[in-house]
């Protein structure tokens, strides 16, 4: 067995995080540096670091260390992308059962849309663009263009000023006022197309799902051949964005119109 090969700071900083917890959620450098047997000056550098990310605080009274804010964010995502995941998941069954075609629950995160969950009907057919654990483009992919369209004019200026748009096929969409107003069409109408648009001969339709804050949380979505999925298309509709509405108001978006 090949030995893993481990990157020293990193396994420090870990190791320093892990001094915190409910019985020492307060600690002062010379506590830090007992528990983790390691000289003050090495602890003390990795301290700062992770003060400047806002991994950890000092308070200015007392001078010791807590773990920061940043936290709080980070076990937020974790948390709601759970609970997304169970909640989503019996929806995006029924939909395949249903329609004998791929269904997906695709998350949003740093200016990218990832495919979480993914299943697939015997009958259906299974795209690589539809996997599980794929990272899809957010311009291009129907879940991509769903979860965009509920962002603010701003915020969507800003993701694709930030985003290389690649054209996947000859049916990609690249210009960005183009895309800006495909998007407005799809705020309105509540689901977004993908035609041939990431891969050739893939057809897909989705819907957004908010959460409690009424901000968009992702997407679910279907995945077929193009035919087929066009002689469907107005039920898959339907059932999508009944199926994302159960999942928002599950998730405590109350703002339903």
């Amino acid at each position: 067995m090949a030995e893993k090969k481990l990157i020293q700071s990193i396994k420090r900083a870990s190791d320093i995080l892990d001094c915190f917890n409910n019985s020492n959620n307060e600690m002062s450098l010379k506590d830090i540096c007992d528990k983790v047997d390691l000289k003050k000056s090495t602890v003390f550098g990795i301290i700062k670091t992770l003060e400047e990310c806002s991994y950890i605080i000092q308070d200015p009274h007392t001078n010791k260390y807590k773990l920061g804010l940043k936290f709080i964010e980070k076990s937020r995502i974790v948390s709601e992308s759970m609970d997304i995941k169970a909640i989503a998941l019996p929806y995006i069954k029924t939909l395949t059962n249903k329609f004998k075609e791929t269904s997906h629950l695709c998350l949003y995160e740093q200016n990218y849309v990832y495919c979480v969950a993914n299943i697939q009907s015997d009958e259906g057919f299974l795209f690589m663009s539809s996997r599980e654990g794929n990272k899809l483009p957010i311009y291009a992919s129907a879940s991509g263009k769903a979860i965009l369209s509920n962002f603010s004019d701003e915020k969507i200026a800003e993701i694709l000023n930030k985003t290389e748009l690649k054209k996947l096929t000859e049916y990609t969409t690249t210009d960005i006022k183009k895309i800006k107003e495909d998007l407005k069409d799809i705020r309105k109408n509540f689901y977004s197309l993908e035609d041939e648009e990431t891969e050739i001969g893939a057809y897909s339709i989705a819907a957004p799902i908010k959460n409690y804050n009424n901000q968009v949380a992702g997407a679910i979505s279907m995945t077929g051949p193009k035919t087929r999925m066009q002689e469907k298309k107005l039920y898959i509709i339907d059932a999508l964005l009944s199926a994302s509405l159960s999942i928002s108001k599950e998730l405590g978006y109350d703002n339903i119109e």
